[in-house]
């Protein structure tokens, strides 16, 4: 699961780049940004982390 919401996360912050790169125009790419960043953000918190 947690491997999920880090690389969903990531595509959709991929997806999302169409918006300030000029490639689409929609609304939907700004929304799909935010929501890929968020989501990226929250993966990387549930990642597994080193134990000594």
């Amino acid at each position: 699961m947690r491997f999920f919401v880090f690389y969903l996360g990531l595509v959709l912050f991929i997806v999302g780049l169409a918006y300030p790169l000029g490639i689409g125009e929609a609304n939907i790419f700004k929304y799909i940004l935010y929501i890929g960043i968020i989501t990226f953000g929250i993966g990387i918190l549930l990642l597994p982390g080193k134990t000594n």
